[in-house]
């Protein structure tokens, strides 16, 4: 084919082709041969569909009057969406159409009606993703240009929901890094804050540095039950769930570090950050620098995770390090390493 970027189709009964309208031209299909080739002109009188003769009335909504036209349909937001490709369907009043940013939609011509259906991914550009019992949910920062919404799938119910910055109140940011849940809240770490939506009555808070961020882009979410501990580029810092308050870490070890992972236990801490791995003793209260000998530890942990084998010698679990000179495993218990 000439291009994979395809515009238009369109079928011809007495040939039993298939055309395809490419960036780079069109192209016939013989199923014969089972092979394309080139083409110099699209047989438009054949073609489905068509935008550049669609000529559509005023149709109307769930959520109000829409101005449709010929070119555009517009969301409950006011944002207008190109009509990109339509398709008649079994019956003269039935239209079927594709958009630019607003998935596909339903119309039906006598009775004015046009239903847009919620289906997929807000944005493709995905980051970030969450499993908390039956919602999956799906971030991201953008690739060519800034994330613009964050999506929630309902596996049981089969539903798609989306959370923008500018409609939706208190939520700071969508350009997410990282994803977390309790029992209570769902936790998004965004390029602009804490963001937490609470579950029973899906209402949003936002935390930046003045409610005690070390900075406000979030890189990393490990709740305990008790803690939730939070990551920036310049910092740790924790919000106590039972005292409804948010902390930074002020402990010189931690100052101003970029952090990259939090893995926490019911008796440690542990935070990889650009200069290394610290953890942080529960019983004691003190944050300690964790070294080894083969300096593996030295630059930076990038990721930290907890793997659990019956099979090991000490019969416990073991840490493995992700850093940018190698992998390192770890028993806390036999104090053995493994490279």
């Amino acid at each position: 084919m000439p291009d994979n970027w395809i515009k238009n189709l369109a079928y011809d009964p007495e040939r039993d082709e298939i055309w395809a309208d490419t960036y780079r031209g069109p192209a016939v299909y013989h199923s014969v041969l089972g092979e394309w080739t080139r083409e110099y002109k699209f047989p438009q009188d054949l073609a489905r569909s068509d935008t550049a003769n669609l000529k559509l009335p005023d149709l109307f909504t769930d959520y109000g009057p829409t101005t449709a036209g010929s070119f555009w349909v517009m969301d409950s937001n006011l944002d207008r969406h190109p009509i990109t490709n339509y398709l008649r369907g079994d019956f003269d009043d039935e239209l079927w159409v594709g958009t630019w940013g607003l998935n596909a939609g339903a119309a039906s011509l006598r009775h004015l009606r046009l239903k847009m259906f919620k289906f997929g991914l807000y944005d493709k550009d995905v980051k970030a993703i969450l499993i908390d019992g039956d919602d999956i949910w799906f971030g991201g920062t953008g690739h060519l240009s800034p994330s613009s919404g964050i999506t929630r799938y309902n596996r049981k119910k089969g539903t798609w929901e989306y959370y923008s910055a500018k409609y939706v109140p208190f939520l700071s940011s969508d350009q997410v890094n990282v994803m977390e849940a309790d029992s209570n809240y769902v936790w998004l770490g965004t390029q602009g804050g804490l963001v937490r939506m609470r579950k029973k009555d899906s209402t949003w808070r936002s935390y930046t540095s003045f409610k005690g961020l070390p900075n406000n882009e979030v890189t990393a979410l490990e709740s305990d039950g008790t803690y939730l501990w939070i990551g920036t580029v310049r910092g740790l810092a924790f919000y106590d769930h039972k005292a409804d308050s948010l902390r930074a870490v002020k402990d010189p070890l931690l100052k101003d570090l970029y952090i990259f992972t939090i893995l926490s236990d019911p008796y440690y801490v542990w935070v990889g950050t650009e200069s290394g791995a610290y953890t942080w003793d529960r019983e004691k209260k003190t944050w300690y620098r964790f070294v080894t000998p083969d300096g593996l530890l030295n630059g930076q942990v990038r990721s930290i995770v907890r793997w659990s084998d019956q099979k090991l010698s000490s019969g416990k679990d073991e840490l493995w390090f992700g850093t940018d000179m190698g992998i390192l495993g770890y028993s806390p218990v036999s104090d053995k390493r493994r490279v």
